[in-house]
């Protein structure tokens, strides 16, 4: 009973430990920096705690003021039938009537005075936006007609109105000028139900603020905006995702504004001439080396050898009709060339020996490989060597050979350097198994296999790790176990190969020599060998066929090309190749 409230007092306390987690609030990203091209903009941003952000951007513009109702006129306030009525300041009229809930105006109407509505603008104004907003009536017959509004510094626009019907006119207008409204000659307005005015644009096409364009589940501090307009302002915010789908309030806000055309800072290409990477001094032939924008670096990786020299040069000569060497001088630098420019030397945090001379050639004193930094505003070159690649060995584990398992036996394969693989050859019984290790124990006292387990993989034991079988182009069976052990299902000779680089396991039954072109299988090969052969690619008929031996060019599968093959063996009694 007592481990039972334990385990209940620990699932509780894993709850509401999850349930806190859950609640966490997500920190904000910081530090955010823009820089800024004429169509681009590279947004960059600091994060501590999460690994998965959201950008936007837009259009930077001041937030407009919002639109506010200055007056109003409401046909609601006209309820009985239509007659002449005299408008509230600082509204005026001529030949307005109210009545059946609206306003309508008449306009040298059975020759009355031409009719109108005045809206008078308020102190304070110069210059200023208004909107002045006509609301028709329902009504077929009487909620139609055309209305014209104008200002002193706005001219007249007209709009017809269909029934029940909003729309919208912005004026622009200074105190004590006047918002005007008429109707057509000799015609009544609509009836209108509301006429109002606003202080701003108040009409529904005003895009009060521009539109965010979302970048979303982006999985790195960095993100390129493209297509931007020059000499524009833009705002851009990043916002960060937590790991259960929480989202963070969106940091503050970066206005930037783009350059103008043309103004973009012109990057240089840099090149390493000279001896690296075994190419030759060349006025024509360069290494470009990477540009970070971040650190305003230039960076390579060479290979180069005992001796070498190797200089700089920010052009390089396309082919010799353009000067070759007299094209590419005023280009070239070093450390010598330059007076600002100064050498640094770096290997392991120890001095690495240089030399260079007059033509500011630097040269190394030993062979490897070496990443080189150069900076054009700085003014330096760093030169550092890298460490020699640690090559593991790698040992065959289990039953080969008349092994047996042990962590401290194994047989070593041989490593190829050029392909970069390990290889090996062992004799193999039906059912017996193999692994793969990095280390051995050298004796059961250092802890035998938990000595070696964490060095031990296999096609299984290493989620990345591939098997790939090979026979002749036919499937090889195997079977393996969670241990990552291998199992072959028929005895002989097998060639293995591993790639820690591609994580592959090459397993390959190896032909027994003297049965290529044994396509009767009698331990002989001669003249009827290729009758059979011949009488097979005629008929498609396998019976009495020893397929594998059949494959006399080696190239997998049985054509014509394995019966030329044997022919020629036949004739010359020799393979080939």
């Amino acid at each position: 009973m007592r481990k039972l409230f334990l385990f209940l007092g620990a699932a509780l306390a894993m709850n509401a430990l999850a349930g806190i987690n859950a609640n966490r609030a997500v920190s904000v990203p910081y530090n955010m920096y823009v820089e800024p091209y004429s169509h681009s903009c590279i947004v960059t941003w600091e994060d501590d705690d999460n690994s998965a952000w959201n950008l936007r951007y837009r259009l930077y513009s001041e937030e407009p003021e919002e639109p506010v109702l200055l007056h109003s006129l409401s046909g609601s306030a006209y309820t009985g039938n239509y007659a002449d009525i005299t408008l509230p300041a600082p509204w005026s009229g001529v030949n307005v009537r109210g009545g059946n809930n609206a306003i309508y105006i008449k306009n040298n109407y059975n020759n009355v005075a031409q009719g109108y509505i005045k809206y008078t603008i308020p102190e304070g104004y110069n210059n200023a936006t208004f909107t002045l907003m006509v609301t028709s009536q329902n009504s077929a017959s009487d909620g139609v007609g055309d209305v014209t509004v104008s200002t002193p510094q706005t001219a007249a626009v007209s709009h017809n109105f269909s029934k029940n019907e909003t729309f919208y006119w912005v004026v622009t207008a200074s105190s004590g000028e006047q918002i005007t409204m008429i109707s057509n000659d000799a015609s009544y307005s609509p009836n209108m139900t509301l006429i109002a005015v606003y202080s701003g644009d108040a009409s529904p096409s005003k895009n009060r603020a521009n539109e965010w364009t979302n970048v979303n589940n982006l999985d790195k501090m960095e993100y390129t905006i493209e297509d931007l307009e020059p000499e524009t302002d833009y705002e851009v915010q990043v916002q960060a995702i937590g790991s259960n789908g929480t989202l963070s309030d969106w940091c503050r806000a970066d206005v930037f504004t783009t350059l103008a055309e043309g103004d973009d800072p012109i990057i240089p290409s840099v090149h390493i001439l000279g001896e690296v990477d075994d190419q030759v001094w060349s006025p024509y032939a360069g290494t470009k080396m990477e540009y970070d924008p971040d650190t305003e670096t230039y960076t390579a990786t060479v290979h180069i050898e005992e001796g070498a020299t190797f200089g700089f040069t920010t052009e390089i000569d396309d082919n010799e009709d353009m000067g070759g060497w007299d094209y590419i001088w005023p280009f070239r630098f070093g450390p010598e060339s330059d007076g600002i420019f100064m050498l640094y030397d770096q290997y392991l945090g120890q001095h690495l020996t240089l030399s260079y001379d007059n033509f500011s050639d630097i040269q190394v004193t030993s062979t490897g490989t070496y990443e080189i930094t150069v900076s054009l505003e700085q003014h330096y070159i760093i030169v550092g060597k890298l460490p020699d690649p640690v090559i593991p060995d790698v040992y065959v584990l289990g039953q080969i050979n008349d092994q047996n398992w042990a962590p401290n036996a194994g047989t070593k394969m041989e490593y190829d350097e050029v392909r970069q693989i390990y290889t090996g050859t062992y004799t193999l019984e039906v059912n017996e198994t193999f692994g793969f290790t990095t280390e051995l124990a050298e004796n059961n006292d250092q802890g035998g296999w938990d000595y070696i387990e964490p060095f031990r993989f296999g096609p299984e034991s290493n989620g990345d790790f591939f098997l790939y079988d090979e026979f002749l182009g036919q499937p090889l069976t195997l079977t393996f176990d969670n241990y990552g052990a291998i199992k072959v299902l028929s005895a002989g000779q097998y060639k293995v190969t591993v790639n820690l680089e591609t994580n592959a396991v090459v397993v390959e039954k190896v032909i027994p020599a003297g049965l290529r072109g044994d396509v009767n299988d009698d331990k002989v090969v001669d003249i009827t060998d290729a009758t059979m052969l011949i009488n097979y690619l005629l008929s498609s008929d396998p019976t009495g066929i020893n397929m594998v031996n059949a494959n006399c060019d080696l190239q997998g599968g049985v054509d014509i090309s394995d019966a030329t093959t044997l022919i020629n063996f036949l004739l010359n009694s020799e393979w080939p190749d």
